[in-house]
């Protein structure tokens, strides 16, 4: 397995930047690298799809802090009546996303966005090269799972891969803290069923995997939640996801 220098040379050879900002991320790293090469028996492949992952998110972490750098009116944008979509599996969320989308004064991640978010679309001159090539046919119905477009809404589960940590079928602990005008208030979240897909990128047909070029195959996860607080309960939904490589074993 690659060291962590390695991984981190890799990223800078890739973007050609040398900045990684703060040193905060570097004790995880090692921690990951350490696990990977003592605990994971990662064969020859694993290694392979492991190292690619891993200098994929270094890299970013290079266009991200470059691209503070270079556009620091970034901090200064305002992001005026957020929507946070939620709902359970299969009860219409993401066709609820796309009907929203419509509107022309909405502003939703893009399907190719979560995996690749440098650099900012408004910087971006010309064609961005991050769009897949050719138009997808616009696909929805009761055949398929989920609407699908090339340019439409995908859900933040790359953004918020690192919350997720273990598989685990219930009674796992996902309290959330806000802070608030009034202070810090906790909110008990306990899930009371998950589901997970573990997809093995070993296990997909090769001609799945040609058009997936720059899918990862991270661990997924669905559940339902339920959640106290000041007396009052209610349930709703959780859905997160991680690398594989990064899930408790």
């Amino acid at each position: 397995m690659a060291s962590p220098g390695e991984l981190m040379a890799a990223a800078v050879a890739r973007t050609g930047l040398e900045d990684f900002g703060d040193d905060s991320f570097r004790e995880g790293l090692e921690i990951l690298v350490r696990a990977l090469a003592e605990e994971a028996r990662l064969n020859a492949r694993g290694e392979g799809f492991v190292y690619h992952r891993i200098a994929g998110h270094l890299a970013q972490r290079l266009q991200v802090e470059d691209t503070y750098l270079r556009h620091p009116e970034i901090d200064d944008a305002a992001v005026e009546a957020p929507l946070f979509g939620i709902g359970l599996p299969r009860t219409g969320s993401t066709a609820l996303s796309f009907l929203l989308g419509q509107d022309s004064n909405v502003r939703y991640l893009r399907s190719w966005e979560p995996a690749q978010p440098c650099p900012p679309t408004s910087t971006v001159h010309g064609d961005d090269p991050r769009i897949p090539a050719g138009e997808q046919k616009v696909v929805a119905g009761s055949r398929h799972h989920v609407p699908q477009d090339t340019h439409g809404q995908m859900e933040c589960l790359d953004l918020m891969a690192p919350w997720l940590t273990r598989l685990q079928p219930l009674g796992e602990d996902v309290s959330v803290v806000l802070e608030t005008a009034d202070g810090t208030v906790r909110i008990e979240g306990e899930t009371v069923v998950s589901t997970h897909d573990i997809t093995d990128p070993s296990e997909v047909p090769a001609d799945q995997l040609a058009k997936l070029a720059n899918w990862t195959f991270p661990a997924l996860q669905q559940a339902g939640v339920r959640y106290r607080w000041d007396g009052e309960e209610t349930y709703g939904m959780l859905e997160r996801s991680i690398p594989m490589d990064k899930i408790e074993r």
